[in-house]
């Protein structure tokens, strides 16, 4: 990671008190809380409204888990993201997301599976490409997912490519291991 953690007692009061918020659900190792949460805490206002955002698409948001951690995890895939790779596979796969479908996400395949996988994927795909929705795709997406599932996926895969953006910028890495979209730069050369 590029960034050197802070000290606690060396934080501004504004800043301190976003990451007590913050280290209190997710206990800092070596002074570094993990995710983009160690970015983000150089900007206090813009973290505390994105743990706002964040926390209603991880808790409140009328779609499925197992749905909504797929589409993060091909958020992560299309943005080559490996530590938001790695996480929400794991969560994709607590969520009941089998692992043929995680298979063809990391193949860069449309899934198998319920239709909904398959239609949210379609969706998602399209705008992560900057395409807009034809009308028979967006009007099914609408019939399956209703206009809040919409709406919340498309909420989901913004914030979750500001997060993989977080984390490339300031090189968040995850430990040894994958498979990963995106290869660590030793195995580039």
């Amino acid at each position: 990671m590029r960034l050197a953690p802070i000290a606690p007692g060396a934080m501004a009061p504004e800043m301190r008190r976003e990451w007590e918020i913050v280290s209190a659900w997710r206990p800092p190792r070596e002074g570094i809380v993990g995710g983009p949460y160690d970015a983000w805490l150089r900007s206090p206002e813009l973290l505390h409204r994105l743990q706002g955002l964040g926390g209603f698409l991880w808790e409140r948001t009328s779609l499925e888990r197992g749905l909504l951690e797929y589409l993060i995890a091909l958020t992560a895939r299309h943005w080559q993201c490996n530590v938001e790779w790695r996480y929400h596979c794991e969560r994709a796969r607590e969520h009941g997301v089998d692992e043929a479908t995680l298979a063809a996400l990391a193949a860069g395949q449309p899934p198998g599976g319920p239709p909904a996988f398959r239609l949210a994927h379609r969706v998602a795909s399209a705008l992560l490409c900057g395409q807009s929705l034809a009308e028979g795709l967006y009007e099914a997406a609408r019939e399956a997912l209703g206009e809040r599932g919409l709406v919340e996926l498309g909420a989901l895969v913004g914030y979750y490519s500001l997060v993989a953006f977080s984390l490339r910028l300031f090189d968040v890495e995850p430990e040894a291991g994958g498979p990963f979209p995106r290869p660590a730069e030793a195995e580039l050369a």
